[in-house]
């Protein structure tokens, strides 16, 4: 899945992230490899991802 980070430094492949909705945790990825600009790219480790979730480094 690809991402959209907000936060500055970009994390580095292997760095674990952490998907909340609202204030509840759903989901944990990985990141991969960036692209881009703000854009990551990351496996779903489990949990769920949706558009406007928040992503946040652990």
């Amino acid at each position: 899945m690809v991402v959209e980070l907000i936060f500055s430094p970009l994390p580095e492949p292997g760095r674990r992230l952490e998907v909340y909705r609202g204030e509840k945790k759903v989901g944990e990825l990985r990141a991969s490899r960036w692209n881009r600009g703000a854009l990551v790219v990351a496996d779903i480790i489990h949990g769920d991802a949706q558009p406007g979730d928040d992503v946040r480094a652990d």
